[in-house]
């Protein structure tokens, strides 16, 4: 999608990273904060905490919402900055008679803020946001999220400073496709782009579309547009994750995977609805690949994911590629190199990728660790953990189970795939909770 002409504003009100050759006026480094996940499992057993890494490899916890009668857990997917203060958002998790719903919730400021949940919802989760400075006079800015709400199918849900402002599926979703997800939103001075998944009705196995979506700030008016497949791929099915970010001309900027017949998924890159397979549809042929973030260069865009370059069963590994020219990521274990670059940011002529792979557990030598890190310009720093390795509970799921289309089984596998790398990476092997974290998301801000 491209803003028509009556759409247009001024420029971007979240902070745009962009990369460039660094000159004297700039010769500081950025504030680089990273958002996640780690287990804790003496005080959430197998679940995790949602975490930050805010200018440092510690982690620091954030608050989460009463748990009901089990531990309170929860995760980060989505971070941006306000001015210099972290503002996260995802879930938190409560239980009612053991039995677990996701709670969409914001942190501004670090404090945990729940976000309402439509008419008829049980459960929702938050996986994108957005801040500008208020259309009033008041300091406090306005906060934008994207994510799902629902039972056991999500739809399409938008909040503005946690209520909610769009999440009817007959404005939101095309004909032939009953339930999807918001995962990645942009913010102007008087319009909201966001992108998102939707569901292919009576698609089996599950098959999905790649949408954007157009707002008036005020949500009275809105359009959208699929992003098509490459015309070598007109049938394949899109991941779980879109990406989107806009140039300085307005061009939309899209990435996500796409796979057709069971394949392994290979990465697209739309420019308004243009789409430019990275490395191609051959899906018997390598490397095979999934973005999980996106940022721009100029329009050189740049992606962050996993990778499997020898075979399709192989191990997904950390990557990131600049347009097709691919470069591998170093693993926490260099002899069996297994994990994802879960999010990019660019800060002049810094790259930074937040992700995690595995390592042997020196306590349990049947199980791996998920060792977060950040790279910066593939320089691998490992980051904190809330609890050494040790004894304790395996990793049983990437998350809480996840979606489930109506009539599915509840003992069954989820329908919709995990958004990120991290299903990929903690469904290869068992995995540790003690001494595991997952770095989903990162930003680069300004200093000072």
């Amino acid at each position: 999608m491209r803003i028509p002409l009556p759409f247009l504003a001024a420029g971007l009100a979240t902070t745009v990273l962009v990369a460039g050759g660094c000159s004297g006026n700039h010769p500081a480094p950025p504030l680089v904060g990273v958002g996640g996940w780690s287990w804790s499992p003496g005080e959430a057993g197998e679940n995790p905490v949602p975490v930050l890494w805010w200018g440092s490899a510690t982690p620091s916890v954030l608050p989460l919402l009463d748990g009901g009668d089990c531990a309170p857990s929860g995760s980060v997917q989505g971070l941006v900055g306000e001015a210099g203060e972290p503002l996260a958002v995802w879930i938190s998790v409560a239980c009612t008679g053991g039995v677990p719903s996701m709670l969409p919730v914001a942190w501004p400021g670090r404090a945990v803020q729940a976000l309402a949940l439509p008419a008829g919802a049980t459960q929702g989760t938050a996986l994108a946001v957005a801040s500008q400075p208020a259309t009033t006079r008041t300091a406090i800015p306005d906060r934008f999220v994207g994510g799902a709400t629902g039972t056991t199918s999500p739809l399409p849900t938008f909040w503005k400073n946690g209520a909610v402002v769009a999440s009817d599926p007959a404005d939101l979703l095309p004909l032939d496709h009953d339930g999807g997800m918001v995962t990645s939103i942009l913010v102007t001075d008087k319009y909201l782009l966001a992108a998102g998944v939707v569901h292919r009705t009576g698609s089996s196995p599950p098959a999905y579309s790649g949408i954007v979506w157009l707002f008036y700030l005020d949500f009275t008016a809105s359009t959208w547009d699929l992003l098509p497949a490459p015309g070598a791929a007109p049938g394949a099915s899109v991941g779980a994750w879109v990406s989107m970010v806009m140039d300085d001309a307005s061009n939309i900027w899209s990435s996500a995977a796409i796979a057709e017949g069971g394949s392994v998924a290979k990465p697209v890159v739309w420019t308004n609805e243009v789409p430019d397979p990275s490395f191609g549809t051959d899906f018997g042929q390598a490397p095979w690949a999934s973005p999980t973030g996106l940022a721009l260069v100029g329009i050189v865009p740049y992606s962050s994911g996993w990778v499997r370059t020898g075979s399709a069963t192989g191990s997904p590994e950390p990557a990131i590629w600049a347009g097709s020219i691919l470069s591998v990521l170093p693993s926490a274990d260099p002899s069996n190199p297994t994990g994802a670059g879960e999010g990019v940011a660019l800060y002049f002529e810094g790259a930074y990728v937040a992700g995690e792979s595995l390592a042997p557990d020196p306590v349990d030598r049947a199980r791996k660790l998920s060792v977060p890190a950040l790279w910066t310009n593939g320089e691998r720093t490992d980051l904190g953990t809330l609890a050494a390795p040790g004894a304790g509970p395996a990793i049983s799921g990437p998350l809480f189970g996840w979606w489930r289309l109506p009539g599915t089984p509840a003992t069954s596998a989820p329908d919709w795939p995990f958004p990120g790398g991290t299903g990929e990476v903690l469904g290869t092997q068992p995995v540790s909770a003690a001494g595991s974290g997952v770095a989903r998301v990162v930003v680069a801000l300004p200093p000072g």
